[in-house]
């Protein structure tokens, strides 16, 4: 932290800074301070899709998720090419039982990020609760087959009654 508040003080612009600081302060349990941080980031480069990435994931742990959808919306605006962009949006949508925006998200994700077991994971949970038993077993086993460790998956797979 001392590092980031030495680099802001040494220039006030410093976009990097003041989300990296934002952050410390999110991993602190400062959300409120955390999106301060976030917002003069914003301020400071708003055609930045991270710090609004960043920004959205604290909104939607604080429960805001319309603020959140906002910020997912605005970050995949600015870089439309980026799987996080759309996890982020589907897991959002996934929580607030949006299921069909949620599925069209996470298939994106999964088809921008071929090789990330999170991206297939998450459309896996979406088909398994829209009722799309196989699909949704295909998908874990596609997930597990990425990355052995990717536990959802494998709950998944579990409460589906499926082997991987």
């Amino acid at each position: 932290m001392a590092d980031f508040e030495k680099a802001i003080a040494l220039d006030p612009k410093n976009a990097a800074g003041h989300a990296n600081r934002g952050t410390i302060l999110d991993t602190k349990g400062d959300f409120d301070g955390a999106i301060a941080e976030f917002n003069k980031a914003i301020e400071i480069e708003p055609d930045n899709a991270t710090i609004y990435e960043s920004r959205g994931n604290i909104w939607r742990n604080k429960g805001h998720l319309e603020r959140a959808l906002a910020d997912y919306d605005k970050a995949i605006a600015l870089s439309p090419n980026s799987a996080l962009g759309y996890y982020d949006r589907a897991q959002l949508h996934y929580l607030a039982g949006r299921l069909p925006a949620a599925l069209a998200d996470a298939e994106r994700a999964a088809a921008l990020d071929t090789r990330w077991a999170g991206a297939l994971s998450m459309r896996g949970m979406v088909q398994e609760k829209l009722g799309f038993k196989d699909a949704a077993i295909a998908t874990f086993r596609r997930a597990l087959a990425l990355d052995q460790t990717q536990q959802s998956a494998a709950d998944g797979l579990r409460r589906l009654g499926a082997t991987p």
